[in-house]
This record gives C-alpha cells, sequence and structure tokens, in this order.
C-alpha cells in the first residue's frame, strides 16, 4: 500500500476476498474448501489493513483516534449479527454453502462500492517506497523499534486476548458445562459485542475531554476490574452465567474503549508508512493474542479461573504500560 497505493491494494484484496467466497460456496471437497478460505482470509486481512491506513491518510493526528473508536463500532456489529444470521440462514435454506452465497454478495457490494467512492489517500508529498529488501526491512525496523509503536500494540494485543478468551472458552463453559442451548447462547455471545460497541462510542467522547493515554488507562481499569470481579465470583459461588458474563460485560467495556485509542497511538508517528505500521499492528496484535490464548487453552477449561488470572496479569501489564507511556509523555 505504502509502494503501489491504497486503492489498488484494496481492490485487488477484496476481489481475492471475493474469487475465495465463490471458490468456498462450490467447493466440492474439504482441501478446495480449505484453500479457498485461505485466499479468502488473505484478501480480508489485505483490505483490513489498508483500509488503516486510509483513516490514518484522512484525518489529522487529533481526530484519528476519534475516527479508529467509530469504526471499530461499525467492525463489532459483524460478530453481533453474524452469528444469528448465519444459523437462521442454515435452518433457512438448509445448507451451509448458503452463508457463502451471502458472503459472495457482500464481497460484491464492497468492490463495487470501494471502486466507483474510493479514491487514492495516500499522500502526493510521501515518496512511494521501493519494494527492495533493504527498503522494506529498514521501515520495519524504524517501527519495531518505536517504543510508542510497541506500547499502544502490545495495550491492543492484551485487550484482544480477552475477546479472543472469550470467544474460545464460553461454548465450552455455557454450552458444554451449564448446558446452554447453541441458539441461547448466541444472544449473550451477541449482547457481549453490543457492549463492546458501547465502549468504542462512548471512547471518542472522553477523547475530546481527556488525553489518549487516560482513556487508555480508564479502559484498562475496568478489565483489571472485570478479571478481578470474574476471580473473586469463581472462588466465592463457583461457575454460573452471572459468573462469566457479568465480569466479561465489564471487561469487554474497558477493551472497547482502549481499542481505537491505542490503535490511531500505534499510527501516530507513521503517517509516511501508514501501510507498512498497519500490517505490522495488525499481526503483531493478533500474532501475540493468538499465541496467548492458545497457551491458555492447552489447559482443560471447566471454570472460569484461567480467564480470570490471564486477564489480572494482562491487565495489570496493560496498567503498567500505560503509566510508562504517561511518564514519557510528561518528560
Amino acid at each position: 500500500a505504502d509502494r503501489f497505493g491504497r486503492r489498488k491494494v484494496i481492490l485487488s484484496s477484496t476481489l481475492l476476498f471475493l474469487v475465495g467466497s465463490i471458490i468456498c460456496a462450490f467447493a466440492n471437497s474439504i482441501l478446495m474448501l480449505i484453500v479457498a478460505r485461505f485466499f479468502e482470509g488473505v484478501g480480508a486481512c489485505g483490505a483490513t489493513v489498508v483500509s488503516l491506513a486510509v483513516i490514518r491518510d484522512l484525518f489529522e493526528d487529533h481526530t484519528t483516534p476519534r475516527a479508529y473508536s467509530y469504526v471499530n463500532s461499525i467492525v463489532a456489529m459483524a460478530p453481533i449479527f453474524a452469528p444469528l444470521l448465519g444459523g437462521n440462514m442454515l435452518e433457512w435454506f438448509g445448507t451451509w454453502r448458503s452463508c457463502f452465497y451471502f458472503v459472495m454478495l457482500f464481497g460484491s457490494l464492497a468492490l463495487i462500492i470501494n471502486y466507483l467512492f474510493l479514491a487514492e489517500t495516500s499522500p502526493k508529498s510521501h515518496p512511494r517506497h521501493k519494494l527492495s529488501k533493504k527498503t522494506i526491512l529498514k521501515n520495519y525496523q524504524e517501527i519495531l523499534k518505536n517504543k510508542e509503536f510497541l506500547s499502544f500494540t502490545y495495550c491492543a494485543a492484551f485487550g484482544l486476548s480477552g475477546l479472543l478468551l472469550f470467544f474460545s472458552m464460553s461454548p465450552i463453559l455455557m454450552i458444554n458445562i451449564l448446558e446452554i442451548a447453541p441458539g441461547v447462547y448466541g444472544y449473550y455471545f451477541g449482547f457481549n459485542f453490543l457492549v463492546y460497541l458501547a465502549g468504542n462510542m462512548l471512547s471518542p467522547k472522553l477523547q475530546s475531554k481527556t488525553s489518549l493515554v487516560n482513556v487508555i488507562q480508564i479502559g484498562n481499569v475496568f478489565i483489571l476490574l472485570g478479571a478481578a470481579l470474574m476471580l473473586w465470583w469463581h472462588l466465592q459461588f463457583g461457575l454460573s452465567i452471572l459468573a462469566l458474563m457479568v465480569p466479561v460485560v465489564c471487561l469487554t467495556f474497558g477493551v472497547g474503549l482502549i481499542y481505537g485509542p491505542c490503535m490511531a497511538g500505534a499510527m501516530r508517528p507513521f503517517k509516511h508508512l501508514a501501510g507498512t505500521a498497519s500490517a505490522s499492528y495488525g499481526a503483531i496484535i493478533y500474532c501475540s493474542s493468538a499465541l496467548i490464548v492458545a497457551a491458555i487453552m492447552l489447559n482443560k477449561i471447566e471454570n472460569t479461573m484461567p480467564f480470570a488470572i490471564a486477564m489480572l496479569i494482562m491487565g495489570s501489564m496493560n496498567i503498567l504500560i500505560t503509566y510508562a507511556m504517561a511518564k514519557r509523555s510528561n518528560a
């Protein structure tokens, strides 16, 4: 995106996503489905990463955090409605292919909208970076040595880990152990993302009244409070729907508060390398959180204790990281 511009990369990524979805819909073997899903995912990731760079191009430093928070609010609607829509489509049409037919239509619409309305946003004043090995390594080195970038990025990664832990543990705890019906579970899942949506919507309001770092610290307090409440509830009363959902709502609200500001803070020093910075940001937060969750899920999940302890550790680390950022900014 830094070399060829945002528009070309978003259009090609969206086209790859669409082609992958079409092949998924008509796949006649599990191998074809897996390969097509891989290319579908590559296209989705490419479009997502470059969209962060587009936002960085279009907004100034003081408005970028609010823009990211509003965009995250829209993105949060996908996990709210996707399980409900997918489940209903399976009931209406009786085949898993119907989900991919819908994604095909959605991808086609995205491609048309991007083609008609997305102009090139890459600043003309910034030179296009050559795709030489030396230049690529130099750009990534500049980004990955930046303390501000790493601090904001790992705050987001630890927060995202809380959401991914809920994704991974909640079906085991609620469906397998507490015997909640899968259809009912979908509503608990969707409600949690409504809370995440609320956090993202409130974040810009707080950003207009205090600093970016202070907003993140407020969110970190909610994350830590949710983790502490989960541990206390488990030790006092054991496993129940309330023992999981009440602390998770607190934690998820905190993640919603910090996610946009963390993204904006990480991207802030790199208007000249927005594409590379957004790729680095996405790779770090998703790989880090995936590894953390995978390590925790290696253990047998019977209660909320692993969730609570993990988030107590990561919430505390976020508090310390944000405190260090505040000291550097005041120095």
